[in-house]
């Protein structure tokens, strides 16, 4: 069972909905709401791997629907990063089973705002558009080693972890 761990501004965004006190597990996934350019956005990182992709553009009544925002965002981001198909239909029947809960991971919290960061910098500085250049933006973020999964790409080692055939091929989007 995935769990999305909200941090406590989103669940306030989404109308404080039911959240489970389950314990950390390898699926779950944490969610954060933040501001990019002029565009409300939602970072959705996974615990065990840091894989992250961002969605730009998020309204409120879209923050009542996370779950599907999420699968079929996960959906999209898995095919830009060139994973098969068939294996990215078999992760996702995996994780159509979805609860919302609270952060318990400060290391991922922080792994995350250093992931907004980077995407902030991006729009800011580099001349990313917040919408049109969240392809790049992404892979941007998971072909970043990061120390808290010991200086390991996010993307490598998400396809590690759920035996996902990817070739580290780091071409420009």
């Amino acid at each position: 069972m995935l769990t999305l761990r909200c941090t406590k501004k989103l669940l306030d965004k989404m109308g404080k909905p039911p959240v489970i006190q389950a314990e950390a597990g390898v699926d779950d996934w944490y969610v954060n709401l933040f501001r990019m350019g002029r565009k409300q956005c939602i970072i959705f990182t996974h615990a065990a791997s840091l894989y992250s992709f961002v969605v730009a553009g998020v309204r409120k009544p879209d923050l009542m629907n996370i779950k599907q925002i999420f699968i079929l965002e996960l959906e999209f981001q898995l095919k830009r990063d060139g994973f098969p198909h068939e294996c990215n239909i078999n992760l996702l029947e995996k994780f159509w089973d979805i609860q919302i809960g609270k952060t318990v991971s400060r290391s991922t919290l922080g792994s995350m705002n250093d992931m907004v960061g980077c995407a902030k910098f991006l729009v800011d500085y580099q001349g990313f558009d917040a919408e049109t250049d969240i392809a790049r933006i992404n892979h941007s973020i998971n072909t970043t080693p990061f120390k808290a999964i010991g200086y390991k790409f996010p993307i490598e080692y998400f396809s590690e972890l759920y035996k996902l055939p990817y070739s580290s091929k780091f071409d420009d989007i």
